[in-house]
């Protein structure tokens, strides 16, 4: 994740740390795991507007609060505590809200004055998927199949309903503009119209395995998805055709995709290690493959002037891509641990 200057990256890793990157130099080593960071992996990082704070929290339900100046941590604020032991997710807000889902299918929102709402039914594993609306006006749920939309100010459902979806959700995300979210689920993706739920859906389908991942383009126009059959699709989801692909060339599962800031082009990380990038103006598409970690691409993403690829791996490792001249700027990098 890339702070707002861009010039630092945050990463969450299966190495029990939280490690902040200079995205402008170019190191040869990697630092020791501190003896005061977390004991699982990090499953979720972000910093908070400003840079002033960075959160992160691990698998055995552990959230921290950092100071990126001095590395010093402590209790973080506004975390919800009520039902830690059931903890199942957790997403931060861009202003730094909390909400937290549990085992039990209860949703916690943690302001000022803290909201509660339970999910209807709820699969064996509890809520698996939170998001937050860019505007921060709704939360959305996932768990199992089902799937629901929030009112994070007041806890109540939209319209008073809830969606099933015959398959287990995988992700959910909301567009730029918070008119539109999307929820992965087996081989298709369902996009709706917030304001218009009922009438307004799409269900976008051509994958022929699961379907891992989306994001929204810039401009609320295109989405683009990955799935475990290899390949990435940018969909029109208006006329619910692909507009660009299937882009082939992963040999492995896709994990991640992501549009580049000005919306030219999409980055696809995969299992097979590597990360590739496509281009949409091209006719060839194929821009970049970007190769040097040795486990599996889990993540990727711009930075925000859009000549840098961040992306983390199952090999503990955060590489930073300079997709202009095609180096990788980090091999890993130093870590500026927390």
């Amino acid at each position: 994740m890339f702070p707002q200057d861009g010039g630092r990256v945050l990463s969450g890793s299966s190495d029990n740390s939280v490690r902040v990157w200079d995205a402008n130099i170019r190191p040869t080593s990697s630092w020791s795991v501190p003896p005061d960071g977390h004991h699982n992996e990090v499953n979720l990082v972000q910093y908070l507007p400003g840079d002033r704070c960075i959160v992160s929290r691990s698998t055995d339900r552990v959230v921290r609060s950092w100071d990126p100046q001095t590395r010093q941590t402590s209790k973080p604020h506004d975390v919800p505590m009520g039902f830690s032991k059931e903890q199942s997710c957790m997403a931060f807000s861009s202003d730094g809200v909390v909400v937290s889902g549990s085992t039990t299918g209860a949703i916690e929102i943690c302001s000022n004055k803290p909201i509660y709402f339970r999910m209807k039914n709820v699969d064996r594993g509890g809520i698996s998927v939170l998001a937050w609306s860019t505007n921060g006006d709704y939360v959305a749920s996932g768990s199992g199949g089902e799937f629901q939309l929030w009112n994070s100010r007041t806890g109540q459902g939209i319209f008073d309903q809830h969606i099933n979806l015959a398959n287990r959700i995988t992700s959910i995300g909301f567009s730029p503009n918070n008119k539109y979210i999307a929820a992965t689920s087996g081989n298709s993706m369902t996009v709706w119209d917030i304001e218009d739920w009922e009438m307004n859906q799409s269900i976008l389908e051509g994958h022929t395995q699961l379907t891992t991942s989306s994001s929204f383009s810039p401009d609320n126009e295109l989405i683009a998805s990955g799935s475990e059959d290899t390949t990435v699709r940018v969909w029109n989801f208006q006329t619910r055709e692909t507009a660009f692909g299937p882009f082939k060339g992963h040999a492995a599962a896709v994990t991640s995709v992501t549009f580049s800031p000005d919306g030219a082009r999409v980055a696809s990380a995969s299992k097979d290690r590597r990360v590739h990038l496509w281009d949409l103006r091209s006719q060839d598409m194929l821009f970049k493959i970007l190769e040097g970690h040795t486990g599996a691409v889990l993540s990727v993403a711009f930075s925000y002037s859009g000549t840098h690829i961040v992306s983390g791996s199952s090999d503990s490792a955060i590489r930073i891509w300079d997709v202009q001249d095609h180096a990788t700027t980090s091999k890993p990098g130093i870590a500026l641990y927390l």
